[in-house]
């Protein structure tokens, strides 16, 4: 994650500094869902210096204010639904709240979720979709003229010039790599 790599490389002891770092990876991980060895030894390290994670995961917890309400119920609205093997690829289109519409959209059913801005895209997969085959981080890197990366279940790209042709380039891509691996239809 990116707090990860800050703490790397600006270590230090300063609580305030180690919340605020602690809560970056928390966020960047969807809760640790996309954390890997590396996180929680960072995780661990922090924790040592007297941190309580406790603390710092309440401060995280917030409702949905109403604007985030409405950005999900609009990306609903504007949801494009594709089918493909034993999976449901949800995309759509959005103002802002790219990664909570595609976490909502996961969690109303969809198995990949490409959410879209102006010039950006949010991603996120389930576990399933990760184990066969699919890596959410190496679709980001492959969309033209973009700037993507994060990891195989939750990645994003940006400086996209089009938006709606590189939402379809994600699905095309995710249909491709599931035909690779003998499991796509």
């Amino acid at each position: 994650s990116n707090s990860e790599i800050i703490y790397k490389f600006f270590p230090s002891n300063n609580g305030n500094y180690l919340k605020a770092i602690l809560a970056g990876i928390i966020a960047d991980t969807g809760h640790f869902k996309y954390a890997d060895v590396h996180t929680f030894e960072t995780v661990l390290d922090i924790l040592k210096k007297g941190i309580d994670l406790q603390e710092v995961l309440s401060i995280l917890k917030e409702d949905m204010n109403r604007s985030k309400k409405i950005a999900v119920l609009k990306a609903f609205k504007r949801m494009k639904i594709y089918p493909i093997d034993n999976m449901i690829i949800a995309t759509t289109r959005i103002g802002a709240y790219e990664a909570i519409v595609a976490k909502s959209l996961l969690e109303m059913g969809a198995d990949i979720a490409f959410v879209a801005s102006k010039d950006r895209i949010s991603s996120r997969a389930k576990n399933t979709v990760i184990e066969r085959g699919i890596n959410l981080a190496e679709i980001m890197q492959k969309l033209e003229n973009g700037d993507g990366g994060g990891h195989k279940a939750a990645a994003g790209a940006e400086g996209l010039e089009d938006i709606e042709k590189a939402l379809k380039t994600c699905v095309v891509l995710v249909r491709k790599r599931l035909d690779k691996n003998g499991s796509g239809d």
